[in-house]
């Protein structure tokens, strides 16, 4: 059946005809929870029993501060701190969409890391000089936008380099939009240090 699966073109009937043969090789005895524990996993567990006595699992206090913790109240503090909401220049879309899932808490954390890393950098925060950023093929510039909204203009500026022009004008028009003036767009092939403007 993968075989007949493989050679039919229509890209959506392939998607539902391995979701039924998906759904075919799944039974009920399959399905996490509903069959009993094998007796060898059984053993393992009982033999090692006394490790589980001797390290039990302790539940996080909460007075324990994470790095996430720190990171959060690093977020706030600059939120606090900024007459702009924290990362505006990120979209909100419809919950559960692709974006809310998976693009947004990526780009949030980029943003956290990169800020944490040019925040650590002896240059930064100096008046007058700006620290540059350099995101390669950044295209619409949500990173990007994102960066230069969260760490100020007065302490980087950040440059989007990517070859699709249509990509660059959009992303321009959201910085337009948000007010950013420390994010700078150029269509330019970044292999080729000719096409670039320094």
């Amino acid at each position: 059946e993968a075989e007949a699966l493989s050679s039919i073109d229509d890209l959506t009937a392939r998607q539902w005809k391995a979701n039924e043969l998906s759904a075919q090789l799944q039974s009920s005895e399959s399905r996490l929870g509903s069959r009993p524990i094998p007796n060898e996993v059984l053993n393992v567990l009982d033999r090692f029993e006394y490790l589980r006595t001797r390290y039990p699992l302790v539940e996080e206090e909460e007075t324990t501060r994470t790095q996430k913790d720190r990171m959060n109240d690093d977020a706030q503090q600059q939120q606090q701190q900024s007459s702009a909401p924290l990362l505006s220049a990120l979209p909100n879309t419809t919950p559960g969409s692709h974006w809310q899932r998976k693009k947004k808490p990526q780009i949030e954390w980029m943003v956290d890391e990169i800020s944490r890393v040019a925040k650590s950098h002896k240059q930064y925060g100096q008046q007058g000089r700006p620290l540059h950023i350099l995101d390669v093929g950044g295209g619409k510039g949500k990173l990007a936008n994102a960066l230069a909204q969260r760490l100020g203009e007065e302490n980087v500026i950040v440059h989007v380099v990517d070859v699709a022009e249509r990509a660059i004008e959009n992303g321009v028009m959201r910085a337009k939009r948000l007010q950013l003036k420390n994010v700078k767009y150029q269509v330019a092939d970044a292999s080729s240090s000719k096409t670039l403007v320094a």
